[in-house]
């Protein structure tokens, strides 16, 4: 029978050192089978077990069962030491290769709850000895770093348990430390998420089912009926301090925001789904009449897709998690609402001391947004902070849509944007009164950010969403004086023409809403039907396309300002066809007095005309459309010129 040295250097034969050495040395796939069995011993495993950690982890999958042994039985607290140290590595190698590629990694620093980083010595040590197990003999192909980040995280949910000491929750500071940095450079698959679900649920008094089953790279979490040595180190009189528990809790609240903002941000759709589409969801429920026909809503989809509905899963199981940690929902609003800067940042990301544990920022907005929709959506009963308008909801708006400067706004992840908006729209629908500041500047600095959101995201639900609440807090403001000067500044000084066009639908909403309230009342006056307020309006409501394009660039700019300037064309045919309206605006004179027709009308018909017909557009497609619909707009303006007489 041939020798094995494993079985031939076994303590007492060689000191632990020298075995490790030979080990190290002589491992390789075929060797696992019978490291299992040495294993076993112990008393060998609590001595050698942590320095197995580095040497077994290459090997998966074939390790997997020998590191089972090591978390069962080896010394959990020089075990936890080095499987930390290990998620730490992973952390830096994923975070250079990012850096290698070019991607920008900004996002996942916000969620390393403390901005450490593993000593790059250390680092590269252990990767040196790491390499050598990994010939062609013992694995051809390297497990990926989800699959030893998993496998990482299944030990620590066997070796945090075993650690009997007055305060685990400084093992478990440490640990969470690494888990959370190193997470952030992962693909958060359903292997990854039922990995750190399980670490939470094994952790907390939590007794959750798991993620449904689903095939993966990686294998079953490393649980079993099998002994599980005790802590050799044990305190004698290891009962927790009598805020441990409390500890220990608020460092898997922190750590689950932690993990859920990642994972959102991560989200990815080529069928606009931003997140969760929570957004669209909602006004789907409350407006079941403006679904389109014939295509499919978001909460179809949700019902139908399985990569939607795991989703909703992962979402509902950190969920269900944080309810079980006791989360408050009053402080999640509390977080949201404070600027990052008023946050704790640093050393103090997993403080354990419970009262010092922040929750994250971005988790915290995504938290509460998944309560509030279970709630509102598939009717939870939930204990929900009120939300105000003012002044939390727009608190959240600067928090998180233009953070930094709002020549960022449109740039942020969707799947923020559409928690952002769904906590307007749900806020909204609980109470419609908005309670606006008494400060001007607030309430327009609050519109100005969803307007340009409504313009620049690159989602077109989201888009849509931002411009129908956006809207709709415009409306709500009481005084028409604040709601005419934000149309105003709007079409004068806004950049953005699209939002030119929707300033326009903003006062065709406000004249028709105060011709409603006219009839109801007739001494009703409103600042919206006076001749004066489109007498000084009309320049920039009816501007001359000749002097706002350059010579050339005709073709480009038009194109640019159809949508204002199809809504201008509408508008006015409305104050045209109406009876009411074309005799208490005195659209007559408006038209005299501005010359509308020879410096609005006649240039837009030729201009559009001339484009439309013109080489460029033969190969435009949709914008031949486009142009054709503007032509024929003028001309329905000028047949109901024609009728006035004018």
């Amino acid at each position: 029978m041939a020798e094995n040295p494993l079985l031939d250097a076994l303590p007492p034969k060689s000191d632990y050192v020298t075995y490790l050495t030979i080990l190290e040395y002589n491992l390789t796939v075929h060797q696992l089978p019978t490291l299992h069995e040495i294993l076993q011993d112990t008393t060998l495993t609590t001595n050698i077990g942590w320095d197995l950690v580095h040497l077994l982890l290459p090997l998966l999958p074939a390790s997997r069962q020998c590191l089972q042994d090591v978390a069962r039985l080896g010394n959990p607290r020089e075990v936890v030491l080095k499987v930390t140290e290990l998620l730490e590595l992973l952390g830096i190698e994923a975070a250079r290769e990012r850096a290698a590629s070019g991607e920008d990694f900004e996002d996942s620093k916000e969620l390393d709850p403390n901005g450490a980083q593993a000593d790059d010595t250390t680092g590269e040590q252990i990767s040196s000895d790491a390499s050598q197990l990994s010939s062609d003999e013992n694995n051809a192909v390297p497990p990926s770093k989800e699959a030893q980040f998993t496998t990482l995280l299944e030990m620590l949910s066997v070796l945090h348990p075993r650690i009997k000491t007055k305060r685990p929750s400084r093992f478990l500071a440490t640990a969470l430390q690494a888990v959370l940095p190193a997470h952030t450079f992962m693909q958060s698959d359903s292997a990854v998420m039922g990995a750190v679900l399980g670490l939470v649920r094994a952790l907390s008094s939590a007794s959750r089912p798991s993620l449904p089953s689903r095939k993966s790279s990686a294998a079953t979490q490393l649980t079993g009926h099998f002994s599980i040595a005790p802590d050799p180190e044990e305190d004698e009189d290891a009962l927790l301090a009598t805020n441990e528990v409390t500890s220990q809790n608020r460092l898997l609240l922190a750590f689950l925001t932690g993990i859920i903002g990642h994972y959102m941000s991560s989200l990815t759709s080529n069928s606009d789904i931003p997140g969760l589409a929570w957004c669209s969801r909602l006004q789907e429920k409350l407006h079941p009449q403006k679904i389109i026909p014939g295509r499919k809503a978001s909460s179809m989809l949700f019902a139908e897709e399985e990569n939607l509905q795991e989703r909703d899963a992962v979402v509902g199981q950190i969920v269900a998690l944080v309810r079980d940690l006791k989360v408050d929902p009053g402080e999640l609003l509390s977080v949201i609402t404070k600027p990052k800067a008023d946050l704790p940042e640093g050393d103090e990301g997993l403080s354990v001391e419970a009262d010092q544990v922040p929750l994250h920022h971005l988790g915290s907005l995504f938290i509460l947004s998944a309560m509030i929709a279970a709630s509102t959506l598939l009717d939870v009963p939930t204990s929900l902070p009120a939300i105000r308008i003012f002044p939390d909801y727009a608190a959240i708006v600067s928090n998180f849509i233009g953070e930094k400067s709002m020549n960022e706004i449109g740039s942020e992840n969707e799947a923020v944007v559409d928690a952002v908006l769904f906590l307007g729209f749900s806020t909204l629908s609980q109470n419609s009164d908005i309670s606006p500041p008494e400060d001007v500047e607030t309430f327009t600095t609050f519109l100005q950010h969803l307007s340009i959101l409504s313009a620049e995201c690159p989602s077109p639900s989201l888009r849509y969403h931002a411009h129908i609440l956006n809207s709709s807090m415009l409306h709500s403001h009481p005084l028409e004086t604040v709601r005419l000067a934000f149309i105003h500044d709007t079409l004068e000084h806004c950049p953005y023409e699209n939002l030119k066009g929707s300033a326009i639908g903003w006062l065709k909403d406000d004249i028709l809403a105060a011709e409603s309230k006219v009839k109801l009342s007739p001494s009703f006056k409103s600042t919206f039907l006076l001749p004066s307020t489109f007498s000084k309006l009309a320049p920039i409501l009816f501007p001359d396309p000749r002097k706002l394009f350059a010579a050339g660039t005709e073709h480009e700019q038009l194109l640019a300002y159809f949508s204002f300037f199809l809504a201008a064309l509408n508008l006015l045919y409305l104050l045209l066809s109406s009876a009411s309206f074309y005799v208490d605006l005195d659209i007559k004179s408006l038209m005299h007095q501005h010359h509308l027709r020879e410096t609005f009308l006649l240039p837009l018909r030729d201009m559009s005309r001339k484009i439309g017909g013109g080489a460029n557009m033969a190969k435009a497609g949709k914008r031949m459309t486009e142009m054709e619909l503007l032509e024929s707009t003028t001309q329905m303006v000028e047949e109901a010129l024609t009728k006035k007489g004018l």
